[in-house]
Parts: C-alpha cells; structure tokens; sequence
C-alpha cells in the first residue's frame, strides 16, 4: 500500500487544503518542464459549471487556438491531459501524496503527451507562467481563466481573485 501521509483525511476524504496543494502541485510539475527545456507546455485552468471543482488541461502550445486573445481555448487535434480536483489526489494513474515532487509530476505528465510536443523555446510564455506561478503561490490559490458557468472570460490568480494578463502568443 503506498503512502498517503497527508493526503487523505481520516475519514477517507481529501481535505479542501490538500486539493490545493495537489493543484500546485500539478502547476509546479509544469514549471519543471519549462526548465527541462519543454517549453512548449502550456495550462487552461477553469472551473467546473458547480463551482466545486477546478479543472486543469496540460497541452503542447500547438493544441491552443491561435486565434484565441485569452489564451486558454483549446484546439481538439492535439493531445492534451486533463484533470479535475474532483479526482484528487489521483492524476491520470499518479497518487500524489506529501511527498510527491514537482519532479515527479513532471515525469509524469511525460507519459502522458508526447515529449517532442512540448520541446522547444518560447521564453515570453516560460516568464509569464513563472509569474503566474508566483502570484499563485503567494495567494495560496490556482489560476483560473474561464468558468462552464459564467463569461466573461478572463484570467485571474484563484476563483473571483485579481485580474491577471493573459499569456503571449504561441511563438
């Protein structure tokens, strides 16, 4: 049996604060790519039409529309990995537990896409998200671009939180 040392409740139910800190995790896995030189990595964070959960899509920048001035909309040709809090702490096979690492996140989501759809420069958005990241962290919060249940879309550092650019461009 592996470890979930601050990952389950006693009860048998994740807690609220560990679904966020499972969140960041998955966001800082990115951020690993980006330093291996994967560049091409990119998130659409939104949340569920409930309200309740937050949703996350990790995809080669080639799977975002082009013509899209916010950023997070999806093309459907490219693969992608999605994922909701609602199935915290299991991530497409990976049970995140205290001890999981961004690393291993990062590891992790390179079973899932293909590496060679990920590798390559593009520094504007690597900034962007490093920044992004930051704001998250410092808020102990997740960003989150679009809602099923509400519009406009636009990104902010968590739910109803400060407004937050959007990213770049593909390069």
């Amino acid at each position: 049996m592996g470890d979930t040392s601050g990952a389950i409740a006693l009860d048998g139910a994740v807690s609220e604060l560990e679904v966020m800190d499972h969140c960041r995790l998955l966001l800082r896995g990115v951020r690993v790519l980006h330093e291996r030189g994967l560049e091409l990595a990119r998130i659409s964070p939104g949340m569920a039409p409930s309200g309740l959960y937050w949703r996350l899509t990790i995809a080669p920048a080639t799977a975002f529309d082009p013509e899209s001035r916010l950023g997070w909309q999806l093309r459907g040709s490219s693969p992608t990995v999605s994922w909701t809090s609602g199935n915290s702490p299991e991530y497409a096979g990976l049970v995140m537990t205290s001890r999981t690492t961004p690393a291993e996140v990062a590891d992790h989501i390179l079973t899932l896409l293909p590496e060679r759809s990920l590798r390559g420069g593009d520094m504007p958005y690597m900034r962007w998200y490093a920044g992004l990241l930051a704001e998250c962290e410092r808020l102990e919060t997740v960003p989150v671009a679009f809602s099923d249940s509400w519009e406009p879309h636009s990104w902010h550092v968590g739910w109803g939180g400060p407004d937050y650019p959007p990213p770049p461009p593909a390069a």
